[in-house]
């Protein structure tokens, strides 16, 4: 994972979704995680419905850039399990998130052909999917903006190439009014 502040600067050459698109070819989630092991109780109770606005950037824009990261859908080496991309808390797995409320394995991403799913792993603390927690077990098909919260403390969303450089636009213009 790459915090969304590095990204952007790591980005900034790049002046199309085509030229994007080239570099950054695989599929990501942006990602709002809570500093430390375990979030601090907040301030006002909130819900998924309340923090994550339809497009699903409302949240990840309204944090400071370090707490949102990017995660790239990509299967390394440290996973042994043929075609699926496991999120998770364990270093084994090919996104690890280093939180609390994380399941050693809560997730895992699948591809066939262009179409993604996301399944749960039997995550203690859930896994949601368009502000629908998954059964136990289950599956739900994903497409670019799809609003994933892995239990109720990380969420984010589910981008394509041309998705993601859309939601980096927005973010680069967000950061221009704020100056």
């Amino acid at each position: 994972m790459i915090r969304l502040d590095e990204f952007l600067r790591q980005t900034a050459p790049l002046t199309d979704a085509a030229g994007f698109a080239l570099a950054y070819p695989h599929t990501a989630l942006t990602l709002r995680v809570p500093t430390g092991g375990a979030a601090p109780a907040p301030a006002k109770q909130v819900s998924l419905n309340d923090t994550l606005d339809d497009e699903g950037v409302a949240a990840l824009l309204g944090d400071p850039l370090d707490r949102t990261h990017v995660a790239f859908l990509v299967k390394s080496e440290r996973n042994p399990f043929g075609n699926i991309i496991s999120v998770g808390r364990a270093a084994t797995n090919d996104v690890c998130i280093e939180h609390s409320s994380i399941s050693k394995v809560h997730a895992v991403f699948t591809c066939v052909g262009a179409s993604w799913k996301v399944s749960d792993r039997k995550a203690k603390n859930g896994l949601y999917v368009n502000r629908v927690q998954l059964d136990p077990g289950a599956s739900a098909a994903l497409e670019d903006g799809a609003l994933i919260a892995l239990g109720t403390q990380v969420e984010g969303t589910f981008h394509t190439p041309k998705g993601l450089w859309g939601f980096l636009e927005l973010v680069r213009m967000r950061e221009r009014t704020r100056r």
